[in-house]
């Protein structure tokens, strides 16, 4: 049994005398889109050109998008672009939970506590409700609650990979690789094939915008018996 909780026109004709007008104004309203400035200032112009009717928003057009040209120029240039990537990471890695469990000096959970599934490693133990009442095999990953492997719990970290290559590969590739290293790590940590166990796996993959933003590429592999215990299923060749 395995489950796979993630683991997303025509030209102007003289008859339309106000039309460039009234486009350049709109675009430079909406500027701060890429090269929307840049469109803005060139149909103002063009506008001003064919000495089309409303020149006020023309020229209001024009304003606009050089603005929002200065604006993004200063933008890019004096280092704000990378303080807010920055900042977006930051924002990114704490909505998802990265790095937010507490643990001990030698890495154990101290206690029970919510996270997702990036923060998960090797040996931890975590419950997940939404990876046992499911149909399809697919499903969102939600924040788990992770705890000590003493407490009763129905999943456990047996394998933990990193995949490798820069561009997202795509997720029929990256759920692929996820089954195939699940499954080739099992016998090992529980003492007998998959093929022939009584117990089910589940794994989280990255998906393509935590695989982007956050370089997420880790494939996390946890064994459950579908019921909750307590301790490791560590050599249990069940």
């Amino acid at each position: 049994m395995s489950s796979r909780p993630p683991r997303i026109r025509r030209p102007l004709s003289r008859g339309h005398a106000k039309g460039l007008s009234i486009t350049a104004f709109v675009l430079g309203l909406i500027g701060c889109i890429p090269l929307v400035s840049v469109a803005a200032v060139i149909v103002g112009i063009v506008a001003l050109l064919k000495k089309q009717a409303l020149r006020g928003l023309a020229i209001a057009g024009i304003a606009l998008g050089a603005m929002w040209i200065v604006a993004s120029i200063l933008f890019f240039t004096s280092g704000a672009a990378a303080d807010f990537a920055r900042g977006f990471q930051e924002a990114m890695e704490e909505d998802l939970g990265e790095s937010q469990v507490d643990r001990d000096s030698s890495g154990q959970v101290t206690e029970s506590q919510t996270a997702s599934s990036q923060a998960l490693r090797l040996g931890d133990c975590f419950n997940d409700d939404a990876a046992i009442d499911v149909s399809d095999e697919t499903i969102e990953s939600l924040p788990l609650e992770v705890v000590p492997c003493s407490s009763p719990h129905m999943f456990e970290v047996f394998h933990v990979e990193e995949m490798e290559g820069d561009g997202f590969p795509g997720e029929d590739a990256v759920v692929a690789r996820a089954d195939e290293t699940c499954v080739e790590a099992f016998e090992p940590f529980v003492g007998i094939s998959y093929a022939d166990s009584l117990l089910g796996v589940v794994y989280y993959f990255p998906q393509e915008l935590a695989w982007r933003a956050l370089g997420d590429r880790s494939i996390v592999c946890a064994v459950t018996d579908l019921t909750e215990s307590t301790g490791s299923l560590k050599g249990s060749a069940r």
